[in-house]
């Protein structure tokens, strides 16, 4: 009786131990952020990489342009997963089958020597058969004379029209061509009024406002915490140079110290750099996706939307 006590008690804390650890992985999922990196520049060709990083370097990705070997590259814990490095027993394959030719067992001689057999034998049937090549040709001459005679229209198969009935065909084409006009006026008189009234519904108001302010959230979330912007320019005339450095200069306020001017008067450059670093963590993704997801106004604006794509004219 002990032993099976004593069992269960090592699964049950075996259990609650994996429960606590999928449970730390899980909050440290959702709290710890999400940091990325930019770094950005021109001169003469535009070169830049973005990098993400997660709990410390255990999981990182990069993107960069241009890259020598690949533009994404997955790492964790230092250790790279996409792209895969190429086996030497693939690259000496794949040597193999470049240097492999698809010749026949008598090499290339044979190969043509068969193609100047097959061109005398096809020269042999031509000539040992002028007869039957001859008919050949009277037929397909006989059957073009056929089709052509077969498209030559009739005058006796079809009456000739009067202008009276000329004239009512042409008022039909006409009633029919206004009739599908006004059909189409009443389909967007009536589109228009469907649409006028869904945006003027107060759930449609109050779904748009809580959208927005979400979306603005998110992005104040998501904003570089530092960046830091270079530009140096210069044109021909040194006093469009000046203007645009006026110009920048009057920003200077707003952006503070972020944005560094470099302007050049004596010749015609133009280069920058801008490098960005911020954060984000997951659970700022799960409260706004929750708010939009479990409010009514959203649910109403979602089912009104649903029904004005599907609507039908009267």
């Amino acid at each position: 009786m002990m032993i099976a006590l004593s069992i269960l008690k090592i699964v049950l804390f075996t259990v609650l131990y994996a429960f606590l650890g999928l449970l730390a992985l899980l909050l440290l999922l959702i709290f710890l952020p999400f940091v990325y990196k930019g770094n950005f520049s021109y001169q003469d060709e535009a070169e830049g990489s973005l990098s993400i990083r997660w709990g410390f370097g255990f999981f990182s990705a990069k993107i960069a342009h241009p890259a020598k070997e690949s533009r994404l590259t997955v790492r964790i814990c230092g250790f790279k997963i996409f792209p895969r490095k190429k086996k030497k027993n693939d690259d000496v394959y794949e040597d193999t089958e470049l240097e492999e030719s698809p010749s026949m067992d008598g090499g290339e001689e044979s190969y043509t020597s068969d193609l100047e057999i097959k061109e005398t034998r096809d020269i042999d049937d031509r000539v040992a058969s002028p007869g039957q090549s001859a008919d050949s040709e009277k037929v397909e001459t006989r059957e073009k004379d056929i089709e052509a005679s077969s498209d030559i229209p009739v005058d006796d198969e079809r009456p000739h029209e009067g202008i009276f009935e000329r004239i009512l065909s042409v008022l039909k084409k006409i009633r029919l061509g206004f009739n599908s006009i006004c059909a189409k006026i009443r389909k967007v008189s009536f589109s228009i009024e469907k649409i006028t009234d869904f945006l003027k519904r107060e759930s449609t108001k109050n779904a748009t406002a809580l959208i927005w302010a979400e979306a603005g959230y998110f992005l104040r979330k998501i904003a570089p915490k530092k960046w830091r912007l270079r530009l140096h320019f210069g044109f021909r005339d040194p006093a469009d140079t000046g203007e645009l450095t006026g110009a920048l200069c009057t920003a200077k306020p707003i952006v503070g110290n972020h944005v560094v001017i470099q302007p050049e008067f004596h010749k015609e450059v133009f280069d920058m750099d801008l490098y960005m670093r911020g954060a984000l963590q997951l659970y700022i993704l799960i409260v706004i996706f929750c708010k939009l997801y479990f409010s009514k106004d959203i649910k109403r604006f979602r089912h009104d939307l649903i029904k004005l794509k599907q609507f039908r004219t009267p």
